[in-house]
């Protein structure tokens, strides 16, 4: 390169131009090798390098501003052509693609005819020479390499079979919180998929949005337009490999991998051995605690309370909707939220809550299921197995979640108004509840204290959703909330027999 100089520039002594290439490369605190400096020397003054005088350099070495770079490396990722409008009204076309070697990795960009040309190639993989390519700043502040008119990229490898285009040990999904930047993945498709169109500036785009799921946690896929397009026929069971993904953070403060034109994403015909055994595995109530995520169960209903609307920190209004659902070990309020709460949900369905979240409030811990959750109303025939089990009297805590007790009463209902913190005038209804394990007083608000009050002594009564605290004299006392429902389920009659079974709600507290 010094000879090359010398050679067009006789008014200049080699001592000049080493401490012109020396200058260069204290400029660049380091950044730039020899060659690297000696090309940006000879670009300031104006000195012209033949293609025959050129050598080939590294990834590092190249610095913005260069016009005929040759280089060669292997393509790590490559998005699909993009069309796009240019100012003289024209259609232009762009393929971008990432190359590496042993010095780094480098963004490059083909435009018009050696972008079509390249479209048509598999590129992941291959090993390129790039010819007469020239740099500029990227978006980002880096380097990149274009491919144009004058430009040519030669393919030098074999076309990898597609089992070997991803390559790499994938990162597990309870470790993608702890990464940055982009991250390989592989992971069963767990929800289905939902693609929405947007409108842009170029014209409609796409995204799709699924949850992944391994043996260590769930993960939100995201992915965009050419992407969400590949995936959009994907199905619950599936298994994805992702290259190249990129971790993002949601609103909520949880991690997401998305995926774009420079991700690469393949289907599996089957599940790796590593996967092979993961599936759904639901929790049972009694199994959740506080600030758990990814909570998968399977519940009856037992109370609708009708959507609401509510306004969120952020001034957003939104609405939401709240059930009381029960298993065979307990029963646990959910809200519902956003689309969730316009949901056609009835008493007496079962139904399958996916990706919830706990949250616990003066020691009730109830579920959240937010835009990452789902809803699936299951067949009947499950509705036995999910039937609620009462808690004995002797056996119930002093605080806590709402229970379910079941006995009969033992004293005529009282009632009476009481003034509320807020001044308000409530009715408030007792009676003394008796099961084979001990006595304990009953209170009940509102428009249930009415309807408790019409129920006789001696009438065998199931209570769902009552809290239990602790009493004035000691002991245990239950007291009704918003979702508490009475069932009347052996009313004496003169004849000695029950009537039928009968619902009674509450309409608020």
């Amino acid at each position: 390169m010094i000879r090359v100089i010398l050679a067009r520039r006789r008014d200049l002594s080699r001592e000049t131009v080493v401490s012109l290439i020396e200058k260069k490369k204290i400029e660049s605190e380091g950044f730039l090798s020899e060659h690297g400096a000696a090309m940006l020397v000879a670009q300031d003054l104006n000195v012209e390098i033949e293609r025959s005088a050129t050598m080939e350099i590294g990834i590092k070495d190249l610095v913005t501003g260069l016009n005929d770079v040759t280089i060669t490396g292997k393509v790590k990722a490559a998005s699909t052509l993009q069309e796009f409008t240019r100012r003289d009204g024209g259609i232009g076309k762009a393929l971008r693609f990432i190359i590496v070697d042993s010095t780094g990795e480098v963004s490059c960009v083909a435009w018009g005819r050696e972008a079509e040309r390249l479209a048509n190639e598999q590129l992941h993989e291959r090993t390129v020479s790039i010819l007469h390519g020239y740099t500029r700043e990227g978006f980002g502040g880096g380097v990149e390499l274009h491919i144009g008119d004058r430009g040519e990229v030669q393919l030098l490898q074999e076309t990898p079979r597609i089992g070997q285009q991803i390559t790499g040990r994938p990162t597990s999904i309870a470790d993608v919180s702890k990464r940055t930047g982009e991250v390989d993945l592989v992971g069963i498709v767990k929800t289905q998929p939902k693609i929405i169109e947007f409108r842009r500036t170029d014209g409609l785009g796409r995204v799709l949005r699924t949850r992944l799921m391994d043996g260590t946690g769930r993960i939100t896929l995201v992915a965009w337009n050419e992407r969400a397009d590949e995936l959009r026929g994907l199905t619950i069971g599936k298994a994805l490999r992702i290259s190249r993904g990129r971790i993002k953070t949601a609103i909520n403060g949880i991690p997401e991998v998305h995926v774009d034109s420079m991700s690469q994403v393949e289907i599996l015909e089957s599940a790796p051995a590593e996967l092979a055994n993961v599936k759904l595995q639901p929790l049972k109530i009694s199994q959740i605690k506080a600030n758990m995520r990814d909570i998968d169960v399977y519940a009856k209903i037992l109370k609708v309370q009708p959507p609401i609307d509510v306004k969120r920190a952020t001034g957003e209004t939104t609405k939401t909707m709240r059930l009381l659902l029960g298993d065979d070990t307990g029963i646990i309020q959910a809200s519902l939220w956003d689309d969730k709460a316009a949901l056609d949900l009835k008493e007496g369905q079962t139904i399958l809550i996916e990706d919830a979240v706990s949250r616990e409030r003066l020691g009730e811990v109830s579920l959240s299921v937010g835009k990452s959750g789902t809803i699936t109303v299951d067949s009947e025939s499950r509705l036995e197995s999910l039937k609620p089990a009462p808690r004995r009297i002797k056996e119930l805590p002093q605080a806590g979640g709402p229970v379910i007790v079941e006995g009969t009463v033992v004293s005529q209902p009282s009632t009476r108004q009481v003034l509320t913190s807020k001044g308000e005038k409530v009715d408030l209804s007792e009676i003394e509840l008796k099961d084979d394990s001990g006595v304990c007083r009953v209170v009940f608000w509102r428009d249930l204290a009415k309807a408790a009050a019409k129920m006789g002594s001696g009438s065998r009564v199931r209570l769902l959703g009552v809290y239990p605290r602790l009493g004035f004299q000691g002991g245990v006392e239950l007291s009704s909330g918003p979702m508490t429902v009475i069932e009347v389920i052996g009313k004496p009659t003169p004849a000695g027999r029950s009537h039928d079974e009968i619902h009674i709600g509450q309409s608020g507290s």
